[in-house]
């Protein structure tokens, strides 16, 4: 054997070599690649599962502000018709005369009543429970508003 054998051989011996050390260090470096890409995947799987899960949510949001607006509307609507009734009835009592004055009758004669003991005038009083007036705008926003009897309207003069 020549020496430019034996020099080809140390020659592809080195590029032999150097190709399996370029080799294990692209293996390296792949493995990694396909990692990231695997965590990628499940990353993207995750965003979408948030973006659906979004979407519904906003879609219970529209609805509920849809049945809102038109709860509202109907309120609304009832409230401007009830003004227009409160006008109308107020405009009437306006263009109505005053009514004659009522001559009174005597007074029928009561028995006088009993005087109160001592220890009752002792005793002190309980007081009454205090309840707050209902305000006429309280039930605007109540879902539930409680029924109202339908008053029955006398003429002045009618003493049925």
């Amino acid at each position: 054997m020549s020496i430019v054998a034996v020099a080809l051989q140390v020659l592809l011996a080195v590029l032999l070599i150097a190709a399996l050390v370029y080799g294990w260090r692209l293996d390296k470096k792949l493995r990694a690649l396909r990692d990231s890409q695997i965590a990628f995947a499940a990353s993207v799987r995750d965003l979408d599962l948030a973006a659906a899960r979004a979407e519904a949510g906003l879609e219970n949001l529209r609805r509920a502000g849809e049945e809102a607006h038109d709860g509202l509307h109907d309120r609304i609507l009832k409230a401007r018709e009830l003004k227009a009734q409160l006008e109308a009835l107020i405009a009437r009592a306006e263009r109505t005369p005053a009514p004659a004055p009522v001559r009174s009758l005597p007074e029928p004669e009561r028995p006088a009543l009993p005087r109160p003991r001592a220890e009752d005038r002792l005793k002190p009083l309980e007081p009454a429970p205090l309840r707050r007036p209902r305000a006429l705008d309280d039930d605007l926003f109540d879902p539930n508003p409680a029924p109202v009897a339908p008053r029955r309207r006398r003429a002045f003069g009618d003493d049925r």
